[in-house]
């Protein structure tokens, strides 16, 4: 299957996700959910999650 996401990129969202709170990085929210993480990689990298897999926006 092919990663939209380099090692890199990946390792910065998790990075994001452990050290920050949705708030702190201008979402809404005080926990972090699936759906939170994928705005956040929406506002990094401008890819979208979408049900069949991960699309360019």
């Amino acid at each position: 299957m092919h990663q939209v996401l380099g090692e890199a990129e990946q390792a910065a969202v998790r990075q994001a996700v452990l050290d920050h709170r949705p708030c702190d990085v201008g979402l809404s929210g005080q926990l972090w959910t699936r759906r939170l993480v994928g705005e956040l990689i929406v506002k990094l990298y401008r890819v979208r999650l979408t049900e069949p897999g991960w699309e360019r926006t």
